[in-house]
């Protein structure tokens, strides 16, 4: 135990500070917002990167463990992280070839389907009223969202197609909004 000159025991009190004054502490907590908002944007790991091609142009994108090419007049936006990259397609047709590794996924979202895909080789192709995903290997998960939940989930084998209808797009009575066809030969080059 410390002592004073006096003889007497110093009573230290670390828990209990004297008051700052209002302007203080409202600077130090602007600081600390504005410190916490650039950490948030700068260190992000779900940021997306988008992609977009023109009329004619085609574009490969290589991202762990898939290969997407976007066809012409198509954007996409991408957002990779340790086990899943996540494709949102927002208008034209991607096609994705993948492989086969069960720590990594590849989840698509196009309109209201979700499509997941293990290992496989795939297009998905999104316009107004409808997306259409063609298998030609493997297999993949498709499911549809209605009302902010899943109510279709069903897989979609090589040499088929799907064709999920939009909301919005015409009106669809009870669960079955997933049309299945087979596939036409050479999709994907």
């Amino acid at each position: 135990m410390e002592t004073s000159v006096e003889g007497r025991p110093v009573v230290r009190d670390y828990f209990s500070r004297r008051a700052r004054p209002p302007h203080v502490r409202a600077v130090c907590m602007l600081i600390a917002a504005v410190a916490l908002v650039t950490s948030a944007i700068w260190l992000d790991p779900m940021r997306a990167r988008y992609y977009e091609t023109a009329a004619g142009q085609y574009q490969t994108i290589n991202c762990s463990n898939s290969s997407i090419t976007l066809s012409a007049q198509s954007r996409i936006a991408i957002q990779c992280t340790r086990g899943l990259v996540r494709v949102r397609l927002l208008r034209g047709e991607a096609s994705f070839r993948t492989k086969q590794d069960a720590s990594r996924s590849t989840l698509v979202l196009a309109g209201d389907a979700q499509v997941y895909d293990f290992g496989s080789r795939f297009s998905v192709r999104r316009s107004a009223d409808r997306t259409t995903v063609t298998v030609v290997e493997g297999f993949v998960e498709l499911s549809v969202q209605q009302l902010q939940r899943m109510v279709d989930e069903k897989p979609v084998w090589a040499g088929e197609r799907a064709t999920v209808m939009n909301a919005g797009s015409e009106p669809v009575f009870g669960p079955r909004r997933i049309v299945y066809a087979p596939a036409t030969t050479g999709v994907i080059g």
